[in-house]
């Protein structure tokens, strides 16, 4: 089965070699955001610009620039709300209300206490405290986001063509997964090998499962999974799920030494980032997959598994 559902590895140059590209659906979509940046902005508007579905545009926007689109969105907009402030420092502790108020509103929030939430995350402090000495303030936040250590560029391939895969069921253990929660999808593959192999399990291979999007909190659910048979019952600590009939575009993750987790992220962020706009191909929704093969040992150095990505055939 395993080989049945294997494209021919055609590609010997890296999937993630860095590319520009004039219609770059990033580009477009910075762009956009400056040129409206205090008019109503969302998801669904800015993966229209982008020309992407919403999960796909997501994914490939917090692994281009390392946020989600509308944190950035409210990012830049506290940036020109900290160069109003800065521009009249003074030694006052607070704003006057009115004053705030009208700043908020000018950046698109609806009231002054998320707009004072939204700009203590950026710089660690309120407004207020902000106007005092506004220097300081932008030498920490620059400094916070300078600390962030950006993982090994992983090793990624994308295969050559385009793979049909038939529906298939699977049962597995899931967990609803947020940036809060990250550590809970490595967590999940440990309960999933308690019950493995099972009765009716078909063939030793495994899957990963990335479903049921929601773009505005950031969220997705994962599942650790094993094929099985039609008909026949899994143990009941795993539930069943049903993968459609999908096309996609295979990319071939080699993994280096060391934890699984934070390498398979960095491959996530290389195949949305670079990947997958290099490509050409064009997502089309539905689950991804991470298939764990027969070239998989998580004990080895040089082992390999496959991101399955439906895209349009």
């Amino acid at each position: 089965m395993l080989a049945a559902m294997k494209p021919k590895p055609a590609v010997t140059e890296p999937a993630c070699a860095p590319q520009q590209s004039p219609r770059d659906p990033l580009e477009r979509v910075l762009t956009h955001v400056e040129r409206h940046l205090f008019e109503p902005l969302s998801l669904t508007t800015l993966a229209d610009v982008a020309g992407l579905s919403q999960f796909h545009f997501s994914r490939l926007f917090a692994a281009r620039v390392g946020e989600s689109v509308m944190a950035y969105v409210r990012r830049r907009r506290m940036l020109c709300a900290a160069a109003r402030l800065g521009r009249n420092p003074g030694v006052e502790d607070e704003i006057e209300a009115p004053a705030l108020i009208a700043l908020a509103l000018d950046c698109g929030f609806e009231s002054q206490e998320a707009f004072t939430r939204a700009f203590a995350q950026v710089f660690g402090v309120t407004p207020g405290r902000y106007k005092r000495d506004p220097a300081r303030y932008q030498a920490a936040a620059m400094e916070r986001a300078m600390n962030q250590t950006p993982a090994e560029k992983p090793n990624v391939t994308l295969l050559d063509g385009v793979t049909r895969k038939d529906a298939f069921l699977v049962a597995g253990i899931s967990e609803r997964i947020s940036k809060d929660n990250m550590q809970a999808v490595p967590a999940l593959w440990p309960k999933l090998m308690q019950h493995v192999p099972f009765d009716g399990q078909k063939g030793p291979v495994c899957y990963g499962l990335c479903y049921g999007s929601n773009m505005e909190e950031g969220s997705f659910s994962y599942m650790a999974a094993a094929e099985i048979e039609p008909g026949k019952r899994p143990p009941a600590a795993l539930t069943l799920m049903q993968v459609p009939a999908q096309t996609y575009a295979v990319f071939r993750i080699t993994l280096g030494a060391g934890e699984i987790h934070p390498q398979m992220q960095a491959a996530m962020q290389c195949i949305f980032s670079e990947a997958l706009p290099n490509s050409g191909r064009k997502p089309s929704g539905g689950i991804d997959l991470e298939v764990y093969g027969e070239r998989f040992d998580p004990d080895k150095a040089g082992s390999v598994l496959d991101f399955y990505m439906p895209v349009e055939g």
